[in-house]
Order: structure tokens, then sequence, then C-alpha cells
């Protein structure tokens, strides 16, 4: 789990409420065979026993049948929501327009290449957000990214585009995508769960993996299983 995604998780009512497993869950730790594969080997575990499994989870396919319960329990701590309403309501009252959160992960990445981890290139990132624009009328754009300099170099001459800075919580800055408009989502899990917890329309990456790859081979083709049908794929 990533430094960012360990961040959110201890400071949303999931943690709060979890139940802490006992010694017998550990010894009954189940790890499914790729990360970003549904593993339907989970749904024939004992009923009457308890388990640990994962460590990652990584499919809707889990748990799409409980997508209200998900969001319920990964409810923010006032302390977040506090700071990213006033974020997300000084956007609003200074662009008063359609605001689309966009998600750009690169920093490790960079360097993980060889496993067959990709970047978003910056053309994904204006066709996905001339389809946006395409879709809705007045359309402002907020990144949030582990690359802000890149960010601000790709969009200087954009006007519609607002990047957000690094020194908020990555809690908050999934906080405040999660309650724009719309999502554009680049790579990686962080941004899957700013994704997920958005309510509009999502748009992701489809390229996002080189084929015959380490990493290929934890995904479904097409990642069928990891991203949601619903989502768009540019």
């Amino acid at each position: 789990m990533s430094s960012a995604l360990y961040d959110v998780l201890q400071n949303t009512s999931i943690i709060e409420n979890s139940v802490k497993y006992s010694k017998q869950c550990e010894e009954n730790f189940v790890e499914e065979p790729a990360c970003c594969k549904f593993f339907p080997g989970f749904l024939e575990l004992d009923p009457k026993r308890n388990y640990r499994i994962g460590p990652y989870l990584q499919s809707w396919r889990y748990f799409f049948e409980h997508e209200a319960e998900i969001r319920e329990v990964m409810k923010f701590k006032d302390s977040i929501v506090t700071q990213a309403r006033k974020v997300v309501d000084s956007l609003r009252h200074k662009h008063n327009r359609t605001l689309t959160g966009i998600h750009v992960r690169r920093g490790d990445y960079l360097q993980a290449e060889i496993w067959g981890y990709k970047t978003a290139p910056v053309q994904y990132l204006l066709h996905a957000m001339d389809y946006v624009r395409q879709r809705f009328r007045d359309v402002t754009f907020v990144v949030a990214s582990d690359d802000v300099k890149w960010c601000k170099e790709q969009f200087a001459n954009t006007s519609d585009v607002t990047v957000l800075q690094t020194n908020s919580p990555p809690a908050v800055d999934m906080m405040i995508l999660a309650s724009l408009d719309h999502m554009i989502m680049t790579v990686g899990t962080y941004g899957w769960w700013a994704s997920f917890l958005n309510p509009g329309i999502i748009v992701y990456y489809r390229d996002f993996v080189k084929p015959g790859t380490f990493l290929s081979r934890h995904f479904s083709p097409n990642g069928t299983d990891y991203y949601c049908p619903t989502w768009i794929s540019l």
C-alpha cells in the first residue's frame, strides 16, 4: 500500500470502526494470485471460519453489490472534511462552473517502467479534458498530483485548469477530488479510489500497463476486473 493511500485510510471511519482481527484470522490468510484480477476463490471460503484476505482486492467485482456500504465506511474525519470543503467551496465560488478533478500520478511510476508501469502522457489528459468539455459547458479542471511542477508546465497556457499545491495531506486531496462533479484518472490505486468515491462521470487511461510485462499478468484483458464497467476508457 502506498503511503498516500495509507494516510487516506487512517483519516476515514473505516479504521475507527474496524474490528481487530484475531490470531486465527492471521493464521487463515488467503492471498489472491494477482493484485488486480477478481479471485473467485474468496467466494468459496468456509463461512463458519474467520479469514484475512488480500492484500490488494483491487477489483470492483468484490464490492459492487455493497457500494453504498463502502461509501459509508469510507467517510472522512471531520478535520479532513473541513479542510477539503474549504477548498471546494472556494473553487465553486470563484469559478461557478462544472468542476472536474484530475489525478496525475507520476513519481514512483517513472522508476518502475521495467515492471510494466506506465504514466499517462499529456496527450491523454488533453484528450480526456476535451471529452469532458464536449459533454459539459463551462468546465474547470482541478488537478492533484505527486508532480505539481510537471502539471504546471503542461497546463501553463490552459486557462480552465487549477493545480492544487502539495502541502495538503493526501486524504484532503482525495476528499477534494471525490467532492467534485466528475473525475479524470491516470494510473494507480489512489486515483482509482478517488474516482470510485466521485459521484460523476469517470474517465480512465486505457493504455495503463505495458503488455507482456510482470505487471500485465496481474490484470485481466483490458483491465475489465479492475475498472468499473460504467467508467469511460480513452
